[in-house]
């Protein structure tokens, strides 16, 4: 579930984990994979079960599309999908329902394989199908654009004056 780490701690591959796990069974709780820009990406599908097990639309068409590596989240009511792809530069990652990371975020992993889909697939075509259907752009309102414009022009700070409360320029 998409968690800022602090890259300079110690982090360590999978097979060291598990043979730790194995080690010392009480002090694990749960693993996770951790996403430094090497790659490898994911999408974090939120409350997309809902309470019989079944999947929102759009949830199943994502999951479908991408066919790489899919688990069932901890919370039980969503999925994380890892594949090879990197995030287009400049591209948001939170959608109304989703996340999407290469770089600077830590899934935790449950290892509830969703439907057999074990294997890490190569799916940068997808993740730009992806990102262009279900991450919107960050859009600027009319009024931001116009507020910007002003701010900019060589009336700005008369303009400042008068957001800040100051009517003296117009009685």
């Amino acid at each position: 579930t998409g968690y800022s780490i602090d890259p300079s701690k110690q982090l360590y591959s999978h097979s060291e984990v598990c043979q730790y796990a194995e080690m010392y069974p009480e002090n694990v709780t749960g693993i996770g994979f951790y996403f430094n820009n090497n790659g490898i990406s994911g999408i974090d599908l939120d409350d997309c079960i809902d309470a019989s097990g079944n999947f929102s639309k759009d949830a199943r068409q994502i999951i479908d599309k991408m066919d790489s590596y899919t688990e069932i989240s901890p919370s039980g009511k969503g999925v994380h999908i890892l594949f090879r792809g990197q995030l287009p530069a400049g591209s948001r990652n939170r959608g109304n329902m989703c996340e999407v990371y290469s770089d600077k975020r830590y899934f935790t992993m449950t290892g509830n394989v969703f439907e057999n889909r074990t294997n890490l697939e190569s799916r940068q075509e997808e993740l730009e199908w992806f990102v262009e259907n279900h991450v919107q752009p960050k859009k600027v309102s009319q009024s931001d654009e116009i507020v910007s414009l002003i701010r900019r022009s060589k009336n700005a700070d008369k303009f400042e004056r008068l957001m800040n409360g100051d009517i003296s320029d117009y009685s």
